[in-house]
């Protein structure tokens, strides 16, 4: 699963580094020429989605609508037939990105639901579309529209709408625990590690919560995160993906001071919604 969703984030990025211009003649005789349209305006609505409001199925998925008014650039004499059509020289396709890079679903595409030909008012195009949406997928996406050539695969200009997935009703966040070590020596030279962890719950699941974010309370622009994403040869040293503990490996300098230093922990989850706060305090020695 992760290989295809890897795969489907590829060909989006690929396809949307791609721009320029041509005519239909072009595209038709070669493959070497971009199409001639760009998406130049967009609107989507609704731009913000309360799953809450929905009707979740057996599967614990709600049915998500979205509506974009496309228009091209310049305005083409014919219009694009529907996605299962390969008469037309292009075709206009849609993605849902995730805004957050360790979101579940990072990106969707999206088919627009079967009709003959979009309806079109003047130069725009309509498009519907329904996909569904679990509690755990919550959060701030782009979505993004852009003409394909059917022949040579290359793109025009994209247009991009942010939509919003929001769970109005879902429960704060519990941070039911921080781990920290009470007292830290400071190396001579070089640097030493120390990890710290925050178990926390969630009642839709701890894949909603999107991390645990600690401060330090003498200057609360020092920040840094605890994440559950099981790197445990990475940034955040996290063993188990998903258990519900969040770990963050952090570098003690031999430049530190000595000092005795107060964080405090909060789990934030995909709603923005924030937790109780654990304060623990580290005293940091030669």
């Amino acid at each position: 699963m992760k290989k295809f969703v890897c795969a489907i984030v590829a060909v989006a990025t690929a396809l949307l580094v791609a721009s320029g211009c041509g005519n239909l003649e072009e595209i038709a005789s070669s493959s070497d020429h971009l199409p001639p349209f760009d998406v130049s305006e967009m609107t989507l609505s609704p731009a913000a989605i309360d799953l809450d409001t929905l009707q979740f199925e057996s599967n614990n998925q709600a049915l998500v609508t979205l509506r974009a008014r496309v228009r091209l650039s310049p305005q083409p004499a014919s219009l694009p037939n529907s996605p299962s059509s390969q008469s037309s020289p292009y075709r206009v396709r849609f993605f849902l990105n995730a805004v957050a890079s360790d979101a579940p679903t990072p990106s969707i595409e999206l088919t627009p639901t079967p009709e003959v030909r979009p309806p079109n008012i003047g130069a725009e195009l309509i498009y519907t579309f329904t996909t569904r949406f679990s509690r755990a997928q919550v959060g701030a996406y782009t979505f993004i529209a852009f003409t394909e050539s059917v022949m040579s695969g290359r793109v025009g200009q994209t247009a991009r709408h942010k939509v919003t997935i929001l769970d109005s009703r879902a429960s704060a966040p519990q941070l039911v625990g921080v781990n920290s070590p009470d007292t830290v020596r400071i190396p001579a030279s070089g640097t030493s590690l120390i990890q710290i962890t925050a178990t926390a719950t969630h009642r839709n699941g701890v894949g909603f919560i999107r991390e645990v974010l600690a401060t330090r309370t003498d200057n609360r622009s020092i920040t840094f995160q605890l994440l559950d994403d099981g790197d445990r040869n990475g940034l955040s040293g996290d063993l188990i993906a998903g258990d519900g503990t969040f770990t963050a490996t952090l570098q003690v300098p031999s430049t530190n001071s000595p000092a005795v230093r107060t964080f405090e922990y909060q789990a934030i989850d995909r709603n923005n919604t924030r937790s109780n706060v654990i304060s623990r305090r580290i005293v940091f020695i030669r």
